[in-house]
């Protein structure tokens, strides 16, 4: 069911991400290192750190018809992806 829940996440979120689609960010698991995650969604338009062991990927793109920037987010512990969605951006 989470799956389910994230992969639909995923697919809304799809056409708010810089040059991602659906398809790249349905491909996001658990693990993927840094590199893997910049080569599907492109180079973060920010980086941020909580503590030595994570590291926040944010990219940005004004929703349609709406002044309030939408983010999607990736969070790394050890340079492994531990959670991404528009949830995690704070």
């Amino acid at each position: 069911m989470r799956q389910l829940l994230v992969f639909a996440t995923a697919i809304l979120l799809a056409g708010c991400v810089t040059g991602a689609t659906a398809s790249h960010i349905s491909k996001i698991t658990y693990g993927m290192s840094k590199e893997e995650v910049v080569n599907l969604l492109g180079t973060p338009d920010s980086t941020s750190g909580r503590g030595p062991d994570l590291e926040g990927l944010t990219w940005k793109q004004p929703p349609f018809q709406t002044t309030q920037p939408l983010n999607f987010c990736v969070w790394l512990s050890n340079g492994r992806v531990v959670k991404w969605g528009d949830i995690y951006c704070q």
